[in-house]
């Protein structure tokens, strides 16, 4: 629904937000549009993270009513719990399962499958900002992930890691946040900065010890 309000404020159509037909409807017109990059992330970003479960919900970015994980027992121990039960229905033409049991090791599962994926972040930002702490001055690259009225975080194309570039820098003119376009808007120039702007920051400050990263404005259209 919030990404729907976005998409609106941007002059697409959508009445059902639910709607895959309406959604990749928008991500079509927005295709050639100069706001695609602000429409296709903020689309993105509202999907939801996966969980495992024992109850049939069906995929919906795949459309499909029936999913389940069947990749590599190496990789997924929920995966490994599939392939287990298939054997057994191969086996034995009957399987019973202790759907109590699924339930916990899917909260559990789910658990510990993020608490690795936040560490595999946490360690991978930890080694940019090492890099980066001895490069301050760099110019490069960066889309706009984030909007707030104290600013607009930036990521890196290259080190794919945001960076905080504050209100205050931006000397130019005075900015107001509009919640609803996720945009940091110039009162007196009209000068915006939204969502999935491609902008060309520097490296102001590193704090590797509060795992930040200060950026400055460079220009525009990276």
């Amino acid at each position: 629904k919030a990404f729907a309000e976005f998409a609106r404020a941007l002059g697409y159509k959508i009445r059902k937000p639910q709607s895959r037909y309406e959604l990749q409807t928008v991500l079509v017109q927005s295709g050639s549009r100069p706001d695609r990059y602000a429409v296709h992330y903020g689309l993105l970003r509202s999907m939801k993270r996966a969980e495992y479960s024992p109850e049939e919900i069906g995929h919906y970015a795949i459309a499909s009513d029936s999913y389940c994980h069947f990749t590599s027992p190496i990789r997924r121990y929920p995966d490994l719990l599939v392939h287990r039960l298939l054997e057994r229905s191969m086996r034995s033409k009957k399987v019973s399962v202790d759907e109590a049991e699924l339930i916990a090791l899917g909260e559990h599962c789910t658990l510990t499958e993020r608490r690795a994926a936040d560490a595999e972040r946490e360690l991978i930002k930890l080694k940019i900002l090492a890099h980066l702490v001895e490069r301050i001055g760099l110019e490069m690259p960066a889309v706009i992930t984030g909007v707030e009225d104290f600013g607009f975080f930036a990521q890196s194309v290259e080190f794919a890691i945001d960076g905080l570039v504050h209100v205050s820098t931006l000397a130019d003119d005075h900015y107001r946040y509009e919640a609803a376009t996720h945009t940091l808007a110039g009162v007196r120039s009209g000068r915006a900065f939204r969502l999935g702007d491609t902008v060309r920051v520097r490296v102001a400050r590193v704090d590797i010890d509060r795992r930040q990263l200060d950026l400055q404005l460079v220009g525009r259209n990276a």
